[in-house]
């Protein structure tokens, strides 16, 4: 995993998240570099990394510091079964 171009930026709050509704993630790779305290504000950026595949990485917004680089995989969710 080295430096990747950025797609997409988008500010969270520590703990806050999105529920993936169409896919599943299938891997996940996570390289911890540094550190964020309680209150801290950091940035999520994430490009394609080609079919089904994201390189993901979170900074530090106050001085731009990577704090860690993901690479994930995701695949289609299979439909819930009938009941």
């Amino acid at each position: 995993m080295g430096t990747v171009a950025v797609d997409h930026e988008q500010r969270l709050p520590l703990g806050m998240g999105e529920v993936w509704q169409a896919k599943r993630l299938a891997s996940v790779e996570v390289q911890f570099l540094a550190e964020a305290h309680h209150g801290a504000a950091i940035l999520s950026r994430l490009s394609a990394a080609g079919e089904g595949a994201l390189a993901h990485v979170i900074v530090r917004e106050e001085d731009e510091k990577e704090l860690a680089r993901l690479a994930t995989a995701w695949v289609p969710r299979e439909p819930a079964p009938a009941r």
